[in-house]
């Protein structure tokens, strides 16, 4: 993830419902390990339970990721496509 210009990261509030069964310093650990994995692509070594927890949300952010990425790359080929048929 720390490769790409993306500024931010989706929390869907699906989240939530695994979010609610967690404890205050678990989810503490959850978001930073979120925001660490999004800024820096070192996954977290989480030790119990956000293991688990934390595994389809960074299939997640990796699939968010990977959809900008292409998104950006489409965009600037039709911005070069449109500069070059314009004879700029």
């Amino acid at each position: 993830m720390s490769d790409s210009e993306q500024k931010g990261f989706v929390v869907y509030g699906d989240y939530k419902a695994i979010v609610d069964e967690l404890d205050d310093e678990q989810a503490g650990k959850l978001f930073r390990g979120m925001l660490n994995y999004f800024v820096t692509g070192e996954e977290p070594k989480f030790q119990d339970v956000l293991k688990f927890v934390f595994i389809p949300i960074k299939q997640q952010m990796d699939r968010d990721g990977n959809k900008y990425a292409k998104k950006c790359e489409r965009n600037r080929q039709n911005a070069k496509m449109r500069w070059d048929a314009n004879g700029c």
